[in-house]
């Protein structure tokens, strides 16, 4: 795969994100070794850039903030 070194916590993202189906990062945070969410969220944005992860938002439109919900992309 090129433009990406897939670290071992890449790789236990990945896992997680498989074996739960949809991950929050806070949730990310609380099973793989992140410093802090900041460093989780950006590592997720890379993820999905790359098309390995995808993300969608939960909730219902206008009801406010809503969350990015992760999973394993389809590429």
């Amino acid at each position: 795969m090129t433009g990406i070194n897939l670290t071992e916590r890449d790789k236990a993202v990945l896992v997680n994100a498989y074996k739960f189906t949809r991950l929050l990062p806070a949730q990310i945070l609380r099973l793989v070794p992140f410093p802090s969410i900041k460093k989780v969220q950006r590592r997720l944005t890379c993820l999905v850039k790359k098309g390995l992860l995808m993300r969608e938002r939960l909730g219902n439109p206008g009801l406010g903030s809503r969350p990015f919900m992760y999973a394993v992309g389809k590429n």
